[in-house]
This record gives C-alpha cells, sequence and structure tokens, in this order.
C-alpha cells in the first residue's frame, strides 16, 4: 500500500483550460507564537523568510471555518487580532507563495 500525504488540490479555471495544482500540507516551516496565546494577538512567522503568507484561514475544532484573510503576500510574517476569539483550541491553515501550512494554537481564558 502506498500512503499519500495529506493535501490540498487547487483548480483555476481561465476560458480555454481547467488546471490544477496539488501542495502538500506541512507541519514544519512556520512558527506561531505564543502558544497557548494569552493576549489578544498572535504571530505567524514563516522560518525562511523569502516565503510570503498570503491566506490565513482559522478552523474550530470542528472543521468550520471561523476566518479567512487574504494578506498583502509581501510579508513572512503577520499578527493575527484574535481579541474576539473565545478560549479553545483553533487550527490555522496559512497559504504561501510556496507551500501550504497547518498549524494548531490554543487560547487561554
Amino acid at each position: 500500500d502506498m500512503m499519500v500525504a495529506p493535501s490540498e488540490v487547487i483548480f483555476s479555471v481561465d476560458t480555454v483550460n481547467v488546471t490544477s495544482t496539488r501542495r502538500l500540507i506541512r507541519k514544519s516551516g512556520i512558527k506561531l507564537y505564543p502558544n497557548p496565546v494569552t493576549g489578544q494577538q498572535v504571530t505567524l512567522e514563516m522560518k525562511n523568510p523569502d516565503e510570503v503568507i498570503r491566506i490565513v484561514q482559522m478552523f474550530d475544532m470542528n472543521g468550520r471555518l471561523l476566518s479567512h484573510q487574504k494578506m498583502g503576500g509581501l510579508q513572512s510574517k503577520e499578527v493575527i487580532d484574535l481579541a474576539e476569539v473565545p478560549a479553545g483550541t483553533y487550527t490555522f491553515k496559512v497559504v504561501t507563495d510556496k507551500h501550504l501550512y497547518v498549524q494548531s494554537f490554543y487560547i487561554q481564558p
């Protein structure tokens, strides 16, 4: 049996062609701090400063999408405001210009 790494398939359509791109989901290569979150913000930072953050999605533990933020696509570090998010465990899906990352974190009460 062949094991396949989790991935996301992205389809793009123009008037002539349909193309798909598969991005492997990575768990390393991104720093999230502080974790657990004790204040109202969390910082996402790429370990490779040449990799820029394009999209940040936040999910609850049931897999429900809570937020979808398009970033400027110029920074390898982003500060995310969590002031309105209740205590609990969440997951960020971070799309960069090179990879897709998934990182869980905990917000303390």
